[in-house]
């Protein structure tokens, strides 16, 4: 009967920490503050399942998977286009964000309501 309820509670466990692997508090839809808008994409959106879509202006569309590597570093797969790194700090309603490559800027986004 132990051994049925440890398993048990391990499961539950094993559940709860892979439902809550990509929701990093950065889960929704973000839009460019003001400041940065030109020079950064124009939205974010960061979905529960790991999935995530992006604009740049002229209305090209990115999307892709992010998964977590350490800390805020995140990496997003294109599939066949490639992938990237990525630091994403939620705090409230703002998001910052960094892509990995060399003298990549900081960009601030809104969370949409």
């Amino acid at each position: 009967m132990n051994r049925i309820l440890i398993l048990f509670m391990l499961t539950l466990l094993l559940i709860s920490a892979c439902s809550k692997q990509n929701d990093a508090g950065f889960t929704g839809e973000w839009e460019v503050a003001a400041d940065d808008k030109g020079r950064c994409h124009d939205n974010f959106t960061f979905y529960k399942d790991g999935t995530v879509s992006y604009s740049r202006t002229g209305g090209q569309t990115v999307t892709g998977t992010y998964k977590h590597v350490e800390g805020n570093t995140y990496r997003i797969d294109y599939g066949s286009v490639g992938s990237d790194t990525i630091e994403l700090k939620a705090e409230g309603d703002k998001l910052t964000t960094k892509f990995g490559n060399a003298g990549s800027k900081t960009c601030t986004f809104s969370k949409k309501k």
